[in-house]
């Protein structure tokens, strides 16, 4: 093999280890975020009304397909962080409401 088409696939191959490394640390992070999630829901149906925390888990644990056909687990990437968004913010909603 010529010295550079092996020089141009070591390259290769080193990105492409690297996005499977990004991967791989993308998926452990969005696992412990559910985990995160699902002890929050615990920890605020002591103080929530029942309605809202059915509502809630509803919302983070259900995957409801979206618009597009898709659920959470299936949707893009961008999807799923604007999916988390919005949960962040019902959360701080409902814990606003409490405190006042």
């Amino acid at each position: 093999m010529e010295p550079a088409k092996q020089a141009k696939d070591t390259v290769e191959n080193r990105e492409i280890g690297e996005v499977e490394r990004l991967a791989n640390q993308t998926i452990v992070a969005i696992k412990n975020a559910r985990a995160e999630l699902e002890t929050l829901v615990k920890r605020l149906s002591n103080v929530l009304p029942s309605e809202n925390v059915s509502e809630l888990e509803a919302d983070i644990f259900d995957a409801q397909p979206s618009a597009h056909g898709s659920t959470m687990i299936g949707c893009s990437l961008a999807e799923a962080v604007n999916e988390i968004d919005g949960l962040a913010t019902k959360i701080r909603k409902l814990t606003n409401e409490l405190e006042n």
